[in-house]
């Protein structure tokens, strides 16, 4: 039966509609006896962080992460920090973001006629300042697209790390209080995210360029079906992220009945070792090696990289070497990793 927000209803069904799976029915009946124990949640500013801290005190508690009290101590900390911000806003001067955005336009009008004013005073003769025009115009998309959509917003996030806007409110200026909350009261969640990335960047990065490299030495190899192949290993990289995110979803399912790893999984490693599947994107220990798998994936756009440049290799240096006694993992630490490195 579905819950409601009525205690009497709950129990009705309950008593009437009881589920025939055990354990299903078992929960219902706890959320049912549970209900009398549960409180509306305030409506405050501070809402959506008093649920998330919520939320995770909840699993922490309930993964053994660390005590009840610990956890809800932690959390209150948290919500008391949002409080804190909001009650003590009054003491930062407002500012107007009208006036940085209009200094960054200036600046940049600025930079541009210095550009044009310094092309102008180059000594280039009517054909080099003629090509350089036409290269300058040629460039200029790329140049707008990277200081709008690339630069700016760098600046603009760097600019907004000084200030406490939430968009519905005032900006004020609150200097380097932001970096110090960081390096503070903040400091485990930003560690903990700078571990994450130095991990996947550490391992991620690296197995993607060497399985797009191991790909593209097997494709470099003059044999039937090559246009096949490589359209195949190129076609992942090219998948909607819609479509990408639903096909890893099945196949990272935890759920050893529908996911297609743990399916397997569960017919051999588990049965063989009698070990528990892995929980993947649900778990925090398999989590990080699910996404780096995943980064893998897109290996493909490497792989045509890393395959132009193998052609690129004259064979004449294969030649000489093989004559010389290499063998191949010889050649191609002393030919073909040279060639392509930079």
């Amino acid at each position: 039966p579905k819950q409601i927000a009525n205690r009497v209803t709950n129990e009705w069904l309950v008593q009437h509609y009881s589920p025939t799976i055990p354990n299903y029915a078992a929960a219902v009946r706890v959320h049912a006896d549970m209900a009398k124990f549960g409180r509306i949640r305030p409506a405050t500013f501070a809402g959506q962080v008093l649920w998330n801290e919520h939320v995770r005190a909840l699993e922490r508690a309930a993964y053994h992460k660390a005590a009840p009290m610990e956890a809800l101590r932690e959390a209150q900390g948290n919500v008391q920090r949002e409080l804190d911000a909001n009650f003590n806003k009054e003491r930062y001067p407002k500012i107007d973001l009208s006036v940085p955005f209009k200094l960054a336009l200036g600046t940049a009008f600025l930079v541009a006629v210095g550009i044009v004013f310094a092309f102008s005073r180059m000594r280039l003769g009517r054909l080099e300042r003629g090509e350089a025009k036409w290269a300058y115009l040629f460039l200029s998309p790329w140049i707008f697209g990277f200081v709008v959509l690339t630069l700016g917003p760098m600046l603009a996030s760097f600019f907004f790390s000084f200030t406490q806007w939430d968009v519905l409110n005032e900006a004020r200026w609150v200097g380097i209080k932001n970096y110090q909350d960081t390096m503070g009261s903040d400091w485990t969640q930003t560690a903990k995210a700078f571990g994450n990335a130095t991990y996947l960047a550490a391992v991620g990065v690296p197995l993607s360029l060497f399985t797009g490299l191991a790909v593209a030495l097997l494709l470099n190899a003059a044999a039937r079906g090559m246009r096949f192949y490589r359209t195949a290993f190129y076609l992942p990289a090219i998948v909607p992220g819609i479509a990408a995110a639903v096909l890893w979803s099945w196949i990272f399912t935890a759920d050893a009945s529908k996911g297609l790893i743990n399916g397997y999984w569960n017919n051999t490693i588990s049965a063989w070792f009698g070990t528990e599947v892995p929980g993947w994107l649900t778990s925090a220990e398999w989590s990080r090696p699910a996404l780096i798998f995943m980064g893998a994936w897109g290996a493909g756009s490497g792989m045509l990289l890393w395959l132009a440049g193998l052609k690129g290799v004259s064979s004449t240096l294969y030649e000489a070497s093989s004559l010389d006694g290499a063998n191949g993992t010889q050649q191609f630490w002393s030919v073909t990793f040279p060639q392509l490195s930079p």
